[in-house]
């Protein structure tokens, strides 16, 4: 299964939960936080309990409201009768949550989504990243710049500095990380740069709140055409029935990490081909 599009769908609006189905995303995200007015979270609630009800939830998070928050324990009793659901834990700040949250839930193999968004949370990064219930790292540089008086397009290098220690602490544990949302979403130029920087860092997916936003997410997450011509190349160069290290083959020498690269684009390549 590709991680490459995770969406985020507001619970409280019940025509967008009938939606959710069609929706070419590779996860479907649904929200009882940002996306919620605060009037309006015990309906969202409801909506999201109706809904789950009527499916199955493989590929399926939940984002809850953050701990501080009165919804937060509401939230979790919900999920607590969804045990298949992921959970996405939002302005994290608290190193034994997830063991909290584990302890009160009946499904002790639940999978968690951890958003970065605050500077407490990038300096529990590799705690976070080791937890054996994370499934990946995200970034939400958009909490965590609103912490400075200067506007966000001129706080480009602490926001790479975010991305790249994201990026090491989930990568150091095998996690899927996660680029934030562009919140420009009828840019698709802006949205367009914003996947090829994130993807040329490293990044694995991103979160999208416009459907119109999920194709374009897919295909700049997706491997690219040259890099499966690459990989198949060197694949076929590959002396893999020996167990060869370095050859060297119509003059290009063949490297046992070359050969380790282009594997991991081919399962890639097959992990985007299952979800078609």
């Amino acid at each position: 299964m590709p991680n490459r599009s995770f969406h985020f769908i507001p619970a409280h609006r019940p025509s967008l939960l009938e939606k959710a189905s069609s929706l070419a995303a590779d996860h479907i995200v649904y929200d009882l936080e940002d996306g919620v007015p605060t009037g309006d979270k015990k309906t969202a609630r409801h909506h999201l309990h109706e809904h789950l009800a009527c499916g199955s939830h493989s590929q399926t998070w939940v984002r809850c409201n953050p701990t501080k928050s009165k919804a937060f324990a509401d939230d979790i009793s919900l999920l607590q009768k969804f045990p298949t659901a992921g959970i996405v834990l939002p302005k994290f700040e608290e190193a034994n949550l997830i063991d909290r949250i584990n302890a009160i839930d009946t499904m002790q193999k639940r999978r968690f989504i951890v958003i970065i968004e605050t500077f407490a949370a990038v300096e529990m990064l590799p705690i976070l990243a080791m937890h054996k219930s994370v499934f990946a790292i995200a970034v939400g540089l958009e909490d965590l710049l609103s912490e400075f008086v200067v506007p966000n397009d001129r706080l480009t290098e602490i926001a790479q500095h975010v991305r790249l220690r994201a990026l090491v602490a989930a990568k150091a544990y095998g996690r899927v990380c996660i680029d934030g949302i562009s919140t420009e979403y009828m840019d698709v130029n802006r949205l367009n740069c914003e996947c090829e920087q994130s993807r040329n860092l490293g990044f694995d997916g991103k979160f999208t709140i416009h459907p119109k936003q999920i194709s374009v997410v897919n295909k700049l997450y997706s491997v690219s055409d040259e890099s499966r011509i690459w990989a198949e190349q060197v694949l076929d160069k590959s002396n893999q029935e020996t167990g060869v290290g370095y050859t060297i083959k119509d003059g290009e020498l063949i490297t046992p990490p070359k050969v380790a690269k282009a594997k991991r684009i081919a399962d890639a390549i097959e992990e985007s081909n299952d979800q078609r």
